[in-house]
């Protein structure tokens, strides 16, 4: 059993993330949208969260403003290739005014594949940030526990974290995340352009597949998330006027068995569903492997 602080401590969390000007996404893959919800519902009254997207130099400007004058408990980057000049033009600017209070993380493809590159960046290893391998519900959560309970982050698993004492960094161990555990489907959160009409979703993660060249890596294990979850985000979404998905799943359907494929037309049964209920009509789009469909002809 965690041990919660029972005072009125709340945790004051910022959550970034970078985008372009011409595509809302930009295959950031829903990442601080999950962490948010995940957060807001498992720290009910305990966490204050705020969360950015950048696109330009103006709103990496006013970012660090917002960090240098916000008095955050922690700040966690989402850092996906091609976002790496702005993050760390970002650490640069905050050095003048960093008071050494903040816990910066930092998470996605970057962190979780290159975090060796990411600590050759002197900025970077001026604020000892806590590094996220892998997916980051959990780890946060284990994080915002140690805040509300004053403890050092130092043995989260799936984390790299700054050891004072060696003045090193230390690699913590590895677990396989239980999608069970993430019941929380993404937020609906206030940067996103409903003019749009479009929005990705993922109802899994990782993929069959141990192509070399992927970004997810090889011998990751495709996991499916529950399909309770999986309706309650697409009726969300409806609901916010979100008649078209793009389902971003690495691989949609996880495989040729019956349970992988009788999956597929659950979740088809759950569109047709909604589509009705609603009186909408939902489009949408998935990616595979031609395996998959070969194998299904």
């Amino acid at each position: 059993m965690k041990k919660i602080d029972i005072t009125e401590q709340t945790i004051k969390i910022l959550l970034v993330s970078f985008a372009s000007c011409w595509h809302e996404d930009v295959w950031n893959v829903l990442s601080i949208e999950s962490l948010y919800s995940d957060l807001k519902n498992h720290f009910i009254g305990k966490v204050d969260l705020e969360t950015v997207r950048l696109r330009d130099k103006e709103s990496e400007n006013e970012l660090c403003d917002k960090i240098s004058c916000g008095h955050y408990d922690i700040v966690g980057f989402s850092l996906d290739i091609g976002s790496q000049n702005a993050f760390f033009t970002i650490l640069h600017e905050l050095r003048g005014n960093w008071k050494g209070k903040t816990q910066f993380v930092c998470g996605g493809t970057l962190a979780t594949y290159s975090y060796e590159y990411l600590m050759e960046n002197d900025d970077f290893m001026y604020y000892h940030p806590l590094i996220i391998i892998g997916e980051g519900e959990l780890a946060l959560r284990e994080l915002v526990y140690c805040c509300l309970n004053n403890k050092p982050a130092i043995n989260i698993p799936n984390t790299i974290h700054y050891d004072d004492k060696l003045c090193n960094y230390i690699k913590n161990k590895a677990e396989q995340v239980d999608l069970d555990k993430l019941i929380y489907p993404p937020a609906h959160i206030t940067y996103f352009n409903t003019k749009h009409r479009v929005h990705i979703l993922q109802t899994s993660r990782n993929c069959i597949f141990s192509c070399t060249y992927c970004t997810q890596g090889p011998y990751k294990k495709w996991r499916s998330f529950g399909m309770e979850r999986i309706r309650s985000n697409m009726e969300n979404l409806i609901k916010n006027g979100i008649y078209e998905f793009e389902f971003v799943d690495d691989e949609f359907f996880g495989g040729t068995t019956a349970y992988h494929i009788g999956r597929a037309w659950t979740i088809a049964s759950v569109i047709h569903e909604l589509s009705y209920m609603y009186q909408v009509e939902i489009k949408y789009r998935i990616f595979t492997n031609p395996y998959i469909i070969c194998s299904q002809t």
